[in-house]
Order: C-alpha cells, then structure tokens, then sequence
C-alpha cells in the first residue's frame, strides 16, 4: 500500500472509530457554545467505515474488479 493510500484509510478509520467511542461513552461536544446532537455520529460512523473499506478493496493487488 502506497504511504497516502495508507494514511487515508488510516484517517478514515480512526474517524469511525473516534465516532463509535463518542456514541459508545456519550461524550458531548460544543462548538461556540452550541451543543452537536449525537445524530451525526451515527451516520458517520458507516460512511467513514464505507470508505474505509473502499480504499482498502481498491488498495489490494488486482484492484477492484467488475463481477
């Protein structure tokens, strides 16, 4: 795996599980005074996760093949 490819999906990993540990813990974040419902976690942990996963599929020799 190439050092970018890898940092990207290391990014992306650690962004989905950082999401599962705030809805796992509750642990509540504000910005400028304005509280983050936990909402947005839960639809980022699969997208983060998703795209995890497609930069690792493409990543593996052969790359991505049409069935």
């Amino acid at each position: 795996m190439k050092p970018g490819i890898l940092f990207a999906f290391a990014f992306m990993v650690l962004i989905a599980v950082a999401h599962i540990l705030r809805l796992a813990f509750r642990i509540s974040i504000a910005i400028g005074g304005i509280e983050i419902p936990m909402w947005p976690s839960i639809l980022a942990v699969p997208f983060f996760a998703g795209v995890a996963f497609l930069i690792w599929r493409e990543s593996r020799p052969g790359g991505c093949r049409a069935p």
